[in-house]
């Protein structure tokens, strides 16, 4: 099985923040459905729809953000650690403890992380927020970006840990700094909450556009809304209109895509022909690229 199992469990189970998030919508490239996937399969593809854009453009789903390739492993430990998961898979959570445990401690860091996660729920063995800390910290130094958001949330939430915001902050950085999407997610919104400033506008925007260009419809909403306002962002029509349409397009929750286009759709209204040719443009432009080229 491969890491998007984790990452599954990650989002579906442990951090009470990503409760709040439409995590389905919060990065496309994942199948948040349940413990258990029932397919390793992307997201059924589908047409861009984008204001008369050619029918022939198609969707491109993100592919995972896998640091896998990062820690090489033996083939021994590497069968051990596959055995080990498909136990957990089956539900036989004590057992997969017993073989994930000894991998942990070796330094594997797939292992460790979903010890942690095992350990964090309470699945196979009783729920101990500090234990699951230690080995969310183990993967975390080792550069593993779910231990690494993980970790932080532990930090903000103080849960096995003395609660320390300043910390969660350094954690879901360094996760975020790798491309993990519910971290850029957070630190934006945390930015966000903070106080109008200059730097604190432009942290949040610059983890919202990270987000946005890594799939996330509630990233490309926002960010949307910052040129929309100008908050943030010098305030450009042409690109709040572009992020919407992307964001309506691609959105697999009906709220967000109703919001995406009717917030579109308002600022069509405003601009002049010959904008909304130019956002029509960066819009398909974006998509076809696979987020990287968007805008003029």
């Amino acid at each position: 099985m491969n890491r998007k199992y984790f990452y599954i469990l990650a989002v579906t189970s442990s951090f009470s923040f990503i409760q709040t998030l439409d995590a389905q919508e919060a990065n496309k490239g994942f199948q948040v459905s349940s413990v258990n996937p029932k397919s390793d399969k992307p997201p059924e593809q589908k047409s861009l729809e984008i204001l008369q854009a050619p029918s022939e453009i198609i969707l491109k789903t993100q592919p995972p953000n896998s640091q896998l390739e990062k820690f090489p492993t033996s083939p021994v430990l590497a069968k051990d650690f596959d055995w080990g998961v498909k136990i957990i898979d089956g539900a036989a959570y004590r057992a997969g403890i017993q073989k994930l445990e000894p991998l942990a401690k070796s330094g594997h860091a797939d292992a460790q992380f979903q010890l942690g996660l095992m350990i964090y729920n309470g699945w196979g063995t009783p729920r101990n927020y500090r234990r699951a800390a230690v080995w969310y910290r183990e993967a975390a130094i080792q550069g593993y970006d779910n231990s690494q958001y993980a970790l932080g949330n532990l930090y903000d939430n103080g849960e096995g840990v003395p609660q320390d915001k300043t910390e969660a902050a350094v954690w879901w950085g360094k996760a975020a700094e790798q491309g993990h999407v519910l971290a850029q997610l957070t630190l934006a919104r945390r930015y966000s909450e903070l106080s109008d400033g200059h730097e604190n506008l432009k942290q949040t925007a610059r983890w919202y556009q990270a987000a946005a260009v890594n799939g996330s419809t509630i990233a490309q909403i926002e960010l949307a809304k910052m040129y929309q306002l100008g908050r943030g962002l010098p305030q450009d029509n042409a690109m709040a209109h572009m992020w919407y349409n992307i964001a309506g397009a691609t959105a697999e929750n009906p709220d967000y895509w109703e919001i995406a286009f009717r917030k579109r759709d308002d600022i069509g209204n405003k601009m002049t022909s010959a904008d909304l040719a130019d956002a029509q443009r960066m819009a398909t432009q974006c998509m076809i690229g696979g987020y990287k080229n968007c805008g003029y």
